[in-house]
């Protein structure tokens, strides 16, 4: 199941860098996705919210800019998100059995959206996790737990 919460974005404080061809972006979307969390001690099938992705949107009609920063990507290291690697862990993560390794996610939802955002991978994941983590106080998405 996929959720998707729309945040405004008002200004660029939280980030180092919007590219002046997309000051026409009006919000970002927080895309979480529910993941079957299986627990031996009791043979429940629970589940968790986790992000999907974070990207910027022009209009409400899914039109976003993507694939901005061939450079920013191609320098791109996972080492670049030491500093936050534990909150990715547990907020944005790839669900079990899913394809997808979730360095690899992250990678992903760097290069196709982050670098719209920001040259600053660390920004990128920062502004989505704190969006995640005030939709999670705010009980934003308790409908799917």
């Amino acid at each position: 199941m996929f959720l998707i919460i729309a945040f405004f974005y008002l200004g660029s404080s939280h980030l180092d860098y919007v590219p002046p061809n997309y000051s026409s972006i009006k919000y970002c979307n927080l895309a979480l996705k529910q993941c079957p969390k299986y627990t031996k001690m009791n043979d429940q099938n629970t589940h968790s919210i986790s992000i999907h992705g974070f990207w910027p949107e022009f209009d409400f009609s899914n039109n976003f800019p993507q694939w901005c920063n061939k450079s920013a990507c191609d320098d791109f290291s996972i080492d670049d998100l030491e500093t936050i690697r534990d909150d990715l862990e547990n907020y944005w993560y790839s669900c079990q059995g899913w394809s997808t390794r979730t360095e690899d996610l992250w990678r992903h939802e760097w290069c196709r959206h982050g670098t719209c955002l920001t040259s600053n991978p660390i920004d990128y994941f920062t502004v989505a996790l704190s969006a995640f983590k005030q939709a999670s106080d705010n009980n934003w998405f308790q409908c799917c737990y």
